[in-house]
């Protein structure tokens, strides 16, 4: 399949605007906006996850903390903290998908603070409606595991995780991934559930945003494109997702903090990294779509995350998991540029109503006259 191809990015490159993003190539995506984007800034410092709604304290009690003494953007980050011996290790919380889903996308960056081989630090898990346990270990659950990405399955089959290598540890992790050096690290999992009994299913996983897991020795491949997810007789779908707050079996503190939250249904995303070239990118922040997403054109809120100003790389990831290969360059911290064909397609949408219009440049639904002055006052 074509991969999208990126013409054209107008708006103001800062974070926390609107911009629209003109190609070819990026099919469709509905619902447009994520299932979920928190950077948990709504918070109040000190106080617990679950006084806002969406994140529920259903295992392990009462759940993390919003906290202001690390973090990774912004202001608050997800936290927990474990002075062991402690009763109970996965303090976590929750987030429930409205209706339950056939695949999912989740992204997240986390920064723990302890002792390297000190128990068990347990990463993000995807969940499934299925078994005694479902929020936290039940069949369909998806996970990092030691040394590469796992996955459960049901009775259907023989009831154990399972790996995309079939050399792969799937302990959970004691530090094979790398995260325990104190920085923050990106992690990302995506999985679509296969036909009960066929070995269609997709899963894979990635740290950093390194395809080639050259900075992390001890992993293995992560990446499967032909796995059965459910046995003959499961149906079981995605339903939520848990929060990498856990760990267990220590012996002294540790500290975890979890930030940009972004989970959706699809792999399709924006993505915006200090690399030129998707294969070395590097360092990215996933954007948040809004109003619009068609073939041609997305509207995106900027996530400048911790992305400094100046040059960067914007890229469009399809459904299919299709990505230009070379990012488009765009300047955050300084304005776009207009040139003769934005003005073009400008006149041609001359006083038209209606969201998601790629000359409407300050997002009030009609092209007018604060349209042209916006393009005016940016013209290269």
């Amino acid at each position: 399949m074509a991969a999208p191809s990126v013409s054209d990015v107008g708006g103001t490159i800062l974070d926390g605007q609107q911009i629209n993003i003109s190609g070819i190539g990026f099919k469709i995506k509905s619902p447009v906006a994520p299932l979920l984007w928190d950077n948990f800034e709504d918070g109040s410092d000190g106080s617990r996850l679950s006084t806002k709604e969406r994140w529920v304290s259903l295992y392990g009690g009462t759940g993390g903390y919003y906290n202001s003494v690390d973090k990774y953007s912004g202001n608050l980050a997800a936290y927990q903290t474990y002075v062991n011996p402690y009763p109970m290790g996965e303090v976590t919380n929750n987030f429930f998908f409205p209706t339950e889903q056939m695949e999912v996308y989740y992204s997240y960056v986390t920064k723990y603070v302890g002792s390297v081989g000190d128990g068990v630090f347990k990463n993000g898990r995807i969940c499934a409606n299925a078994g005694s346990n479902p929020p936290y270990n039940g069949p369909g659950n998806a996970s990092w595991s030691m040394n590469s990405v796992g996955y459960s399955t049901g009775g259907g089959l023989d009831g154990v995780e399972h790996s995309p290598d079939p050399n792969g540890s799937v302990t959970y992790d004691n530090n094979g991934l790398g995260l325990r050096d104190g920085n923050w690290h990106r992690l990302e999992l995506y999985k679509k559930m296969s036909t009960p009994g066929v070995a269609d299913g997709i899963f894979w996983g990635n740290i950093d945003s390194d395809d080639g897991f050259a900075k992390y020795a001890n992993s293995r491949s992560r990446t499967n494109y032909a796995v059965m997810t459910r046995g003959v007789d499961e149906t079981y779908l995605h339903y939520g997702i848990l929060l990498g707050l856990m760990h267990t079996s220590g012996t002294g503190t540790s500290k975890i903090w979890v930030d940009d939250v972004y989970v959706d249904n699809t792999q399709a995303r924006i993505e915006l990294c200090s690399g030129s070239i998707w294969s070395t990118r590097t360092h990215c922040e996933p954007q948040i779509p809004k109003i619009t997403w068609n073939d041609s054109n997305i509207s995106a809120t900027v996530n400048q995350g911790t992305i400094s100003n100046g040059t960067a790389y914007l890229y469009v990831v399809d459904k299919d998991g299709n990505v230009n290969a070379s990012g488009y360059a765009i300047t955050i911290g300084s304005p776009s540029t207009y040139t003769i064909s934005n003005f073009t397609t400008l006149v041609s949408s001359w006083f038209h109503l209606g969201s998601g219009n790629v000359s409407d440049f300050n997002f009030d639904n009609v092209v007018n006259t604060k349209d042209l002055g916006v393009m005016m006052s940016k013209w290269e």
